[in-house]
């Protein structure tokens, strides 16, 4: 299976690490497949505005050729789709659509004031490129609907869902998605699936991926990894 990191920030939002320098640790560590996906738009931490969105697609995309032969690089962003940062008219699509996927986090998310689902769904008629839930709580956020519904409405709008392996994101010192087994067991070869870190200050976070990648041998689904 693909030893995949699609939640790593850099120097262009609030991570410490040039792209650069996260491509080589992905190398040292084995990892065959890293996605970019630093903060845009949003006053919550340091994040990209539109002219440094230009320079990270340009940077990004300058490696991908550099190393093509080495690891496959990909570039997304991360969005805050909680209540006072989600605006959608203030997103530049013509850049996002350059990307490869785009995280959500905190849709649904009542602890931080995330917006429903249903609003976020309204995104799809102006980006063309995967969109997923980065580190959501699913287990406490989607309480209430049914496994199979939600499994088709993420599948519908072409959603995938991160399995988030970072310390910060556990309940009851659980992984999210471990406590969302249930669903992943049924319907996990109905959606897509990514892995990530969350990669901010510490370059060997990069390599923490082997309970996300365990989780996904135990219920089968390898073939549900995005890319």
């Amino acid at each position: 299976m693909k030893t995949i990191n699609l939640h790593i920030h850099t120097k262009y939002s609030d991570g410490i690490f040039s792209p650069q320098e996260l491509i080589e640790a992905a190398i040292h560590y084995g990892i065959n497949v890293i996605g970019f996906s630093d903060h845009y738009l949003t006053t919550k931490t340091t994040a990209m505005d539109t002219p440094a969105l230009k320079a990270y697609i340009s940077e990004i995309s300058s490696l991908k050729l550099k190393y093509r032969d080495v690891v496959r690089i990909y570039m997304g962003v991360e969005l805050d789709c909680s209540e006072s940062e989600f605006n959608i008219a203030h997103y530049d699509y013509s850049l996002l659509n350059k990307l490869d996927y785009v995280l959500l986090e905190y849709v649904n998310d009542r602890m931080h004031d995330g917006v429903p689902l249903s609003n976020v769904l309204s995104l799809r008629d102006k980006i063309s490129v995967p969109l997923g839930l980065a580190h959501n709580d699913m287990g406490r956020n989607f309480e209430g609907i049914k496994h199979s519904v939600l499994a088709e409405l993420l599948a519908n709008h072409g959603i995938f869902v991160e399995l988030c392996t970072s310390r910060s994101y556990r309940r009851f010192e659980q992984p999210y998605y471990r406590l969302y087994r249930e669903f992943f067991r049924d319907y996990g070869n109905q959606i897509k699936l990514s892995v990530g870190s969350d990669v901010h200050t510490e370059i060997e976070d990069i390599a923490y991926l082997g309970d996300a990648l365990r989780f996904i041998e135990e219920l089968n689904l390898e073939k549900s990894l995005i890319f």
